[in-house]
């Protein structure tokens, strides 16, 4: 059964959303968007219908957009990105990259360091705004760690924040023909490139333990051409999933 939402998910950005979830599920398992453009689908097994049934029955929404819009989705040739097989190798990769053994050494070694600093510099105050202070970075930052990045540098953390926010008025309205927002979002695009391209292109013998290095060395692996725009392009998604 499908129907249409009597408002948009937009409308959630700065409320508690769980009452709106519960309305959309009771319109049906397919609901429509008018403002965002898009059917929301509310069920665990109508999505699990849709995942599994992709590009046979269903288009993604990037299937429709605009080639030339493509970098502004994830800067190059992402997994986003990517069709059939390399897809499905691509995604195998991830899978078994971030695999539960190398996570839990990533504890101590990249994840508690973030907690720890986030912490200590609250502990003198007496109090905390828990959001502000710990949710609203820590995810962003621990990202910035696995990568190999300055996670403690914090005007190149809020800057890298800021620039997905931009990025995000273009994912809150992917079939916009706002130019404020294509703008924006392409400024912001190239932002990111100018800020991690360096890098990128620093870790290209694959010889480090960060992410950036194990995407040099798993691209490589895997489909043999692979270049610094392949790299991060991976990268910039691994940054926005923070």
């Amino acid at each position: 059964m499908s129907t249409v939402a009597a408002e948009s998910m937009l409308a959630t950005a700065d409320r508690e959303p769980y009452e709106y979830y519960e309305q959309l599920r009771s319109r049906g398992e397919v609901v429509w968007d008018e403002s965002m453009h898009a059917w929301v689908v509310t069920s665990l097994e109508a999505a699990r219908h849709v995942l599994r049934n992709d590009k046979l029955l269903f288009n993604h929404a990037l299937q429709e957009l605009d080639r030339n819009l493509v970098g502004i989705i994830a800067g190059g040739p992402s997994i986003v990105m990517m069709e059939g097989e390399r897809h499905t190798r691509m995604h195998q990769w991830f899978v078994k990259a971030l695999s539960p053994a190398l996570v839990d050494a990533w504890r101590t070694t990249r994840i508690k360091p973030v907690a720890s600093h986030l912490v200590d510099r609250i502990a003198g105050r007496g109090k905390a705004e828990l959001v502000d202070d710990i949710a609203e970075t820590l995810p962003s930052r621990v990202i910035a760690s696995t990568l190999g990045l300055d996670w403690q540098d914090d005007a190149f953390i809020e800057r890298c924040k800021g620039l997905m926010k931009q990025l995000n008025g273009f994912f809150n309205n992917i079939l916009t023909k706002d130019k404020a927002i294509l703008d924006a979002a392409t400024a912001a695009s190239k932002e990111f490139i100018r800020i991690l391209m360096p890098v990128v292109c620093e870790r290209a013998d694959g010889k480090g333990d960060d992410l950036i290095s194990m995407i040099w060395r798993g691209g490589r692996e895997m489909f043999g051409e692979w270049n610094e725009v392949d790299t991060f392009a991976q990268v910039r998604t691994m940054f926005f999933a923070g």
